[in-house]
């Protein structure tokens, strides 16, 4: 008989090592009892853990491991948390616990800083080896996050919608699991521009979120995180008085973790600029100056992420008419960015661009000089035919030309600023007769910016009627009668009694409008 085939037999175990391994698993046996009654200690839990490992009971020993290395975690002992995890490595865990082994590393190391390439191999040895669905689906959610981070959004949107299908076969509708792939899904979807697809999938998360908060299943942070998310989405889509209670809500969730990340000042500038738009300038501008607070305490004053915050501040600053202060946080702002990211980006070039023009309203001598190197880096690297250098280019050149003519070029050839105002205008019209909004808005947004940051109140109230009847064509009343409102006030201030009568009488065909329109709904 033939014993060729014959598997091999394991490896005769001596009676020291059987009695060693009895041993331990009578000490872990007693440990985990220990640990599981009301006077059980972390300490016990320890002890458990190391005896079933030494005794060969992986799988036994793993949900205290799980428990255990979140307490570790959640006392900044990560690395601790990571020896630990390999010990059960080394003890021969495998298959669907060694995968969630290897995705709670993952998790540690994310924390700690670790590479997106390094996390996105460690991810993919545990999908490797996972066993169930449930598993599975908890990799390829952290690969589509990584995608995410890496800004590949067609994988990220492929792998989290995979996730979430995963999520809600192996958890069920409704799950902890299921609700976080449904927001991490709706964001990246959001980015892509699929903004239907985007709301119903943050819209579904955010219910769920609220339930699962409500039961302790899901942390308020979290939660709160979730609906900020939504109402960003909310504001993209046009509908800033729907947004505005969300970011409140959110803000209430957040502001006991205001120091734990930029969370809480991004939901505060994102309110700042609702409250702005419905008028509200000088709750805004506090609103803004919290959300740089804000921002500083969660990352530092250097951070290149705070040059945001403080550049949004500069806005409702300027909007007030305080240029010198603006100046103060756009030079700040262009200081962090450049440095973290180069001059030749494209974020420091609007920087600059914006510090030359607060500085030319403060009075600085020094807008000339950082007017000039604005015009050549913004030329340079965004192309004279960019929208916001069509936008701000012709801008540049009449402040160089306002303050140092004998410098300036001839500037013959060269549309003029108000030519310039004037071209944008017109094609701003066209596109109201033409019954198109959005382009209405996107053109004379920009004008109604600029003109009234110089000062030029003829240009900005032109603008501000036309822009209402833009917002109107998009069903933007409330944003429609702001326009009108702040149209005939100009009017009234240049001493233009006719154009103020046509702007008030706009003013009532709107808020006629809107009260026939709410009171259909």
């Amino acid at each position: 008989m033939t014993t060729e085939n014959k598997p091999e037999s394991a490896p005769t175990m001596t009676p020291e090592e059987a009695v060693r391994i009895a041993a331990h698993r009578t000490l872990g046996e007693l440990y985990e009892t220990r640990a599981k009654s009301p006077e059980g200690t972390w300490a016990d839990v320890r002890e458990a853990i190391d005896n079933l490992l030494l005794a060969g009971e992986t799988a036994r020993a793993w949900p205290l491991v799980e428990s255990y290395v979140r307490v570790l975690s959640a006392k900044g002992l990560r690395d601790d948390a990571i020896v630990l995890l390999g010990k059960c490595e080394e003890r021969g865990i495998s298959g669907d616990l060694l995968a969630r082994s290897l995705l709670l590393r993952h998790d540690l190391r994310a924390a700690s800083g670790a590479t997106v390439d390094d996390l996105a191999a460690e991810v993919a040895r545990a999908l490797a080896v996972a066993e169930t669905d449930s598993t599975k689906g908890l990799a390829i959610h952290r690969l589509g996050r990584l995608a995410t981070e890496q800004g590949n959004l067609g994988a990220a949107a492929g792998l989290l919608a995979q996730a979430e299908g995963l999520a809600v076969s192996a958890f069920g509708e409704g799950h902890v699991e299921h609700a976080a792939a449904l927001q991490d899904l709706g964001a990246v979807l959001g980015s892509q521009g699929r903004h239907d697809e985007a709301e119903e999938a943050l819209k579904k998360a955010v219910l769920y979120g609220r339930t699962l908060a409500r039961d302790g299943l899901l942390p308020e942070g979290t939660l709160g995180t979730w609906i900020g998310n939504y109402a960003a989405l909310v504001i993209a889509l046009g509908r800033p008085e729907e947004a505005e209670p969300l970011l409140r809500e959110a803000l209430s969730l957040l502001e006991n973790h205001i120091g734990e990340g930029p969370a809480y000042g991004a939901l505060l500038k994102d309110l700042s600029d609702v409250v702005a738009a419905r008028g509200d300038l000088e709750q805004a501008e506090i609103l803004a100056g919290k959300a740089v607070a804000s921002f500083e305490a969660a990352l530092g004053p250097t951070h290149p992420m705070l040059a945001v915050a403080l550049s949004a501040h500069a806005d409702r600053l300027r909007e007030l008419g305080q240029s010198i202060v603006a100046e103060g946080n756009l030079r700040r702002a262009y200081g962090l960015y450049s440095e973290a990211h180069g001059a030749k980006h494209p974020s420091s070039v609007e920087l600059l661009v914006k510090l030359a023009q607060a500085e030319f309203a403060a009075g600085n001598p020094n807008a000339l000089e950082t007017a000039e190197r604005a015009l050549d880096l913004l030329e340079e690297v965004m192309g004279k035919d960019h929208a916001f250098a069509r936008v701000n280019a012709p801008l540049l050149r009449q402040m160089i030309h306002m303050s140092a003519p004998e410098r300036s070029e001839s500037e013959e050839g060269q549309q003029g600023l108000f030519g310039f105002y004037e071209a944008e205008i017109k094609r701003g019209i066209l596109a109201i007769e033409s019954k198109d909004g959005a382009l209405a808005a996107e053109i004379l947004s920009p004008i109604a910016e600029q003109s009234h940051d110089a000062g030029i109140l003829a240009v900005e109230a032109t603008c501000a009627g036309l822009l209402a009847q833009a917002f109107a064509l998009k069903n933007e009343y409330p944003q429609a009668i702001l326009c009108a409102e702040r149209a005939a006030t100009l009017a009234d201030e240049l001493g233009h009694p006719e154009a103020a009568k046509r702007f008030r009488a706009l003013l009532e065909l709107l808020l006629g409008e809107l009260a026939h329109k709410t009171g259909d709904e």
